[in-house]
């Protein structure tokens, strides 16, 4: 769960502005989806603005699905970066994501932070099926996050701006049998999760490591803690088995639950939001260029912005 500056910054231009606003639900067929300059703009709105704590915290347990499975964990195990600089891996999955939320798609930023993306994938040899479900787990852990612990679930015009991002999204990937509905990604997601995630040396040595990057980031006093927080979040007994995660005890759960229901309804103080290119974490101190994002690029940080 990184913590990203303020954002400030006025909502990017859409190429597409002509476009009708639309408020179709998640279901609707293509020809009446959203177009780009609603549906970019409401999840911009969503993610940055209605919803930021809890969209975060969605974001941050869906990156640990990257390693869930026996075949998924070998493959970035073999890669190496995660293992090399956990916490660069992990603050750099969640930069990209959020250029692409903030600036939009077709946006210099955005199109530069897909590149990246895809760059960083182009040596990974999975197949499209676990591709996909890396991508879903975008769509479908924030939006049951939200629907089990903050006040209200997603409404339709929010849900379908989500569906429509993680879609787009795997089309830049070049993924094929994007589900295009909110019930076709959630049958999906759980097919394969049942299918596919399991204990294995690689994933638990993965979730190790991420784990550590994890608990360096909270006090120190929380810090013993760590692996319980996290198997409460999680709250999947089969992704937390693969994970090596014990069960949390139920005070354990309740006093985390009602934490963050807490901050959910809280007003989010500046600090934790995302402004492009503004320093993250220890890893980029003094902020950050889109050139120094991905697993093959330099950490130096800027002297300027």
């Amino acid at each position: 769960m990184t913590d990203f500056p303020a954002s400030d910054s006025p909502a990017p231009a859409s190429s597409a502005s002509a476009c009708p606003a639309s408020d179709s639900p998640a279901s609707a067929s293509p020809a009446s989806r959203p177009c780009p300059a609603d549906w970019e703009a409401r999840f911009r709105r969503l993610v940055l603005d209605d919803r930021p704590f809890d969209m975060r915290m969605g974001f941050f347990l869906a990156y640990y699905r990257t390693f869930t499975t026996p075949e998924s964990a070998a493959q970035v195990v073999r890669g190496g970066a995660l293992l090399r600089d956990p916490e660069k891996r992990t603050i750099d999955t969640g930069v990209i994501i959020y250029e692409i939320i903030a600036n939009g798609f077709d946006s210099e930023r955005g199109e530069a932070a897909t590149a990246i993306m895809n760059r960083a994938h182009s040596h990974v040899r999975a197949t499209n099926e676990e591709f996909l479900y890396v991508l879903l787990a975008l769509l479908v852990v924030p939006v049951r996050w939200v629907a089990d612990h903050a006040r209200t679930p997603l409404d339709d015009a929010e849900l379908a701006s989500a569906v429509r991002f993680v879609e787009e999204l795997g089309t830049r990937m070049r993924l094929t049998a994007i589900p295009a509905t909110w019930e076709a990604a959630v049958a999906f997601f759980d097919d394969f999760e049942e299918r596919r995630v399991a204990p294995s040396d690689d994933v638990r040595q993965l979730f190790d490591r991420s784990a550590h990057v994890f608990g360096q980031m909270m006090p120190a006093p929380v810090r013993p803690f760590t692996r319980t927080l996290l198997s409460a979040l999680m709250d999947d007994r089969r992704v937390n088995e693969a994970l090596g995660l014990a069960p949390a005890p139920l005070l354990a759960r309740r006093a985390i639950f009602a934490a963050a229901a807490l901050a959910s309804r809280m007003p989010q103080p500046a600090s934790l939001r995302f402004r492009p290119g503004q320093h993250v974490g220890k890893t980029y101190p003094r902020g950050y260029t889109m050139e120094q994002l991905g697993p093959d690029a330099p950490v130096t940080p800027p002297s300027a912005h």
